[in-house]
């Protein structure tokens, strides 16, 4: 029903219409379907531009947030690594300080290599070994920034020396890995040797304070010779083979109390007054018995003294890193963040310029096609009214 009125309602139009508004009303309808098609075409051809433009400038984004990220880290690891530095110069310094006056007063605690090199090498060789992956993945970052050939010999040129470090670090942990190695070699075979090496034992404990009367006895060991032939307690030993122990200084005591073992000597004694004369056969007592398990092994020369040259190496590998920081990642990556930023203005501009450029186009594509329709519909006109009067004529 409704389909039938349309079409009652369009002839109706069509017979009251004058074919002079029909045509225009056609016109009319072709021109805008004409400019329309050519505005979307003339649109969709800066778009593309514009599109390409916008991807070059995501990109460019994505770069300048991972350049202006690595900048900071520079001062950070440098401020660090100088911390280090200035941290290493004063303790040492001071427990330097502390050693040379220790080494002169025998009532302090003595501080030896361990304190000044041992420790402030682990305490650092870690943050040696995080600044390298830190380095190596400024590398990889370059690497996705990098542009010309210039830049990428720049970032091998880097790459080795970084990888180079981390080989001196590796080399340097080898090293200390060796050291200890050789002192618990050391270890074992000074271990051996102290239970191989045989001394003779008498079993008595003394006082070496007092010697103007003799060696005082201050105790005799269970199941020894010194209890097997009667030695007690406040005895006093004034001669031990032949050698007066009387008056006599702490390393002459020990010198003149030593003895082979499985041996005889002659002990005299001094108790209550009385001078005792006694023949004691020693027996047999390992050194590592004598030490009660306690290795005579100076650590400090052995061990320790080394890490002096190990800080030094591991110092040389700071420098070296924080070099690197200045030389390639400071500098390379400053650039590429004007570079970029160069860049990203360029791009901008191009948008605006081909924006401004598309709607001056799809502008003039629009007064051109209005000046052909013009035309047309005047020159449709002008036919039409000359064909009507030549019509009348007739």
């Amino acid at each position: 029903m409704n389909y039938f009125r349309f079409l009652r309602l369009s002839n109706f139009a069509y017979r009251i219409a004058s074919k002079r508004k029909l045509n225009l009303f056609l016109n009319s309808i072709i021109f805008i379907s004409i400019f329309a098609l050519s505005a979307s075409l003339l649109s969709m051809f800066y778009e593309n531009k514009i599109v390409k433009l916008d991807t070059n400038l995501i990109l460019l984004e994505s770069e300048k947030i991972f350049v202006e990220n690595e900048i900071p880290k520079v001062s950070k690891s440098t401020n660090f690594i100088n911390n280090i530095f200035t941290k290493k110069l004063y303790n040492q310094t001071t427990l330097e300080l502390m050693r040379e006056i220790k080494l002169q007063d025998e009532v302090a605690v003595f501080v030896n290599y361990r304190d000044i090199y041992h420790e402030p090498y682990y305490n650092t060789i870690s943050a040696a070994q995080v600044n390298y992956f830190e380095l190596l993945n400024s590398i990889k970052l370059a690497k996705l920034v990098f542009k010309g050939n210039d830049e990428k010999i720049l970032i091998s040129k880097f790459e080795n020396k970084i990888e180079n470090n981390f080989k001196r670090i590796n080399d340097l942990s080898n090293k200390v890995e060796q050291s200890y190695d050789y002192y618990e070699k050391l270890e074992i075979e000074e271990m051996k040797k102290a239970k191989d090496t045989k001394k003779g034992w008498i079993g008595i404990e003394y006082d070496t304070e007092d010697t103007s009367k003799g060696i005082r006895l201050l105790g005799v060991s269970e199941n020894s010779p010194a209890e097997k032939f009667a030695l007690k307690p406040g005895d006093l030993i004034i001669e031990f083979n032949g050698k007066s122990l009387v008056g006599k200084d702490y390393e002459t005591t020990i010198k003149n109390l030593s003895s082979n073992p499985n041996t005889t000597y002659n002990l005299k004694i001094k108790r209550n007054s009385k001078i005792i004369s006694i023949d004691l056969i020693t027996s047999e007592i390992s050194m590592w018995e004598i030490s009660g398990g306690f290795l005579e092994i100076d650590k400090e020369k052995v061990l320790y003294s080394k890490f002096k040259n190990f800080e030094e190496s591991l110092m040389s590998i700071f420098h070296e890193q924080k070099q690197i920081y200045y030389d390639f990642n400071l500098t390379f990556f400053q650039k590429k963040q004007v570079e970029i930023n160069k860049q990203i203005l360029k791009i901008n501009n191009e948008i605006e310029k081909l924006s401004k450029k598309e709607a001056d186009v799809i502008l003039l594509a629009f007064f051109i096609q209005l000046l052909i329709f013009i035309s047309s519909q005047y020159f449709e006109f002008s036919v039409g009214q000359v064909y009507e009067k030549k019509s009348r004529k007739k």
